[in-house]
Parts: C-alpha cells; structure tokens; sequence
C-alpha cells in the first residue's frame, strides 16, 4: 500500500483520504476523498471500493477518487459546474452530482468525511480468501448470508460479449441501499438506511426521515 500511494498519489501533491467504511457489511470496504490543498481547481473528488483485503480496497478507492477527479476537472474547466440550483429539478444524471461539486461552494458540506482524527491499522482486517473467484464468491456470500441478507445474481451477457470470453453480472442485496441518481427519487425506503448505524452502535438512536442529511451525494 505504501508503495501504491508513493507511485501514484503523492506525484501529484493531492491530499489522499482512505475512510474506513467496512463496519456497514463486514466486507473491506474503502471511501477515498481527494482534496486539492492548492488551488480552486477540482478540490474535492470521492471513489470508493470494495475488495478482498482492505488494502486492494484501498488502492482501488483511490484510483477511482483520482479518475473522479479529472471528471470534476474537465467540468470545472467548461464552466458547467452547477449553481444556485433547485435539487428537485436539476439533479437528474450521475454528471450533475459531479457538476454540482465542480468547485462550488457546497463542497464545504462534505467536510464531515474528513472530520475524524480515529485512525485503524490495516494490520487488523482479516483479507477473505480470494485463491480463486469461486472460493471468494462463496465466502462473500456465506458472510452476507450470516447477517440475514440473500445475494441475487443475474447473468446479462449479450451473446457478442460472450463470444469474447467475458461476462457482465449484476447482483441484488434485498435490504441494501442502491445510490440514487435522481434527487426527487432517492432510495429512502426500508430500514437499514434509518436504523443500520443504530444496530452497529455507531448513533445513539435511529435517525427519523427528516434528520437524514439533505445534501445531492457526490458520487459520479
């Protein structure tokens, strides 16, 4: 990981922040902020990733924290970054989440991510055994299964792609949180998203609907 970080993040004199979110599921599980400390250009940007170990988790955070970046960047740089807007009816598209944090003022509001001084050795993580993607497959999913959620998975491969000795899949938790893009349609149903943290201990009650924070995430 030290390696990964001097090879590729410290060139570029950004400030790297590795959030530790694998509390929520148990799996390694990364939120990476990148702020520029030099200038209005492009100064925040977020990746985040799941993996086997929390140092993949990491690296792999990061990278997409770092690509991110260079999306907000281009944004900026046209004069595309959205302001003054009405929630309701301007978030619509993963690129206006992106626009809407394209060095505007309401980058402040993501401060919180970074506010915590709690620092984890990643020593302390127990990496799942990945000696092949079906041996990681089954742990994964035996470990969701353990907390009481079912994994449902979907082959979409078109027959073109299959030809080519690859393979698209998409897979459902029930009782997870798919991330919104439309405002007006963000995926406030169920309970994990208002009790989840209660049950981890992590807030001293369940939040109520109106205390969740309002705030367009900042996720492409």
């Amino acid at each position: 990981l030290k390696h990964f970080y001097e090879r590729y993040i410290k060139p570029t004199s950004l400030d790297l922040h590795l959030v530790d979110m694998s509390i929520f599921s148990g799996v390694p599980t990364i939120l990476a902020v990148i702020r520029n400390p030099h200038t209005d250009l492009a100064p925040f940007a977020i990746g985040a990733a799941s993996a086997h170990s929390i140092e993949r988790a990491c690296e792999k955070a990061a990278i997409e924290g770092m690509y991110t970046r260079t999306w907000v960047k281009t944004e900026q740089r046209l004069g595309n970054a959205l302001v003054d807007v009405d929630y309701y009816r301007d978030i619509n598209s993963f690129e206006d989440h992106i626009k809407l944090y394209a060095g505007t003022a309401i980058v402040k509001e993501a401060d919180f991510l970074t506010a915590s001084e709690k620092l984890v050795d990643v020593k302390d993580y127990a990496p799942f055994d990945d000696r092949s993607p079906d041996i990681l497959w089954t742990n994964l999913v035996s470990h969701l299964s353990n907390q009481g959620y079912h994994v449902a998975t979907f082959d979409l491969t078109s027959p073109d792609i299959k030809d080519a000795g690859a393979y698209v899949v998409k897979s459902i938790i029930p009782g997870y949180k798919p991330i919104d893009v439309l405002y007006r349609g963000r995926m406030l149903g169920g309970e994990r998203i208002l009790k989840h943290s209660y049950h981890l201990g992590l807030v001293d009650k369940p939040f109520k609907l109106e205390e969740l924070n309002p705030i367009p995430h900042p996720f492409p």
